[in-house]
């Protein structure tokens, strides 16, 4: 990493770095490197580190929403609108289905104490104790139609929040809008 940094620093213009903090509006998205943002239309960093993005990027694993985060956008960056972007072969959603095997790992290459421990600490009892404290979704759409429900009910939330969702498509770099069911 100081290597890297090395390496970036001969190379931008500090001048050109972005010193506006971001502001109106935020993208929860997944940690995983295959999203793409400028599907969305979020440019990368220029060579020079220059960008003309100001929207909050807050990455987690499976766009779960992280509360502390959300608060600090909304409140310090003044967030007016949240995009909640999900994608296809997320691996919270192959952990829905793969919990047990999860878990054989975990217990394969953790003491048993430590894993007794983990299990206790987080009030697991079950592999389905597991699976909802990780946050697993059946599926990207249904993930990214939770998590919007999530922050549309969390109390700090001001009602005129926008939310919106997409899924983006890791094979082709499409992104499909989520519809939130009628009714």
């Amino acid at each position: 990493a100081i290597e890297a940094n090395a390496a970036f620093l001969s190379r931008i213009d500090p001048e050109r770095l972005s010193s506006e903090p971001p502001t109106r509006r935020a993208v929860i998205t997944c940690m995983d490197s295959r999203i793409n943002l400028e599907a969305i239309g979020i440019p990368s960093f220029a060579a020079d580190g220059h960008s003309d993005s100001r929207i909050a990027i807050i990455r987690t694993a499976g766009a779960l929403c992280p509360e502390r985060s959300l608060f600090v956008a909304l409140f310090k960056a003044d967030v007016e609108e949240i995009l909640v972007l999900g994608h296809t072969e997320c691996a919270l959603v192959a952990a829905h289905s793969e919990i047990a095997s999860i878990v054989e790992v975990l217990q394969a290459r953790v003491d048993g104490r430590d894993v007794d421990a983990f299990l206790d600490g987080i009030g697991a009892s079950s592999d389905e104790d597991i699976s909802r404290w990780l946050g697993t979704i059946p599926g990207s759409t249904e993930g990214v139609l939770a998590q919007m429900e999530v922050i549309r009910s969390l109390p700090f939330v001001p009602q005129e929040v926008a939310v919106h969702g997409l899924v983006y498509d890791v094979d082709t770099g499409v992104v499909h809008p989520v519809e939130e069911p009628a009714g």
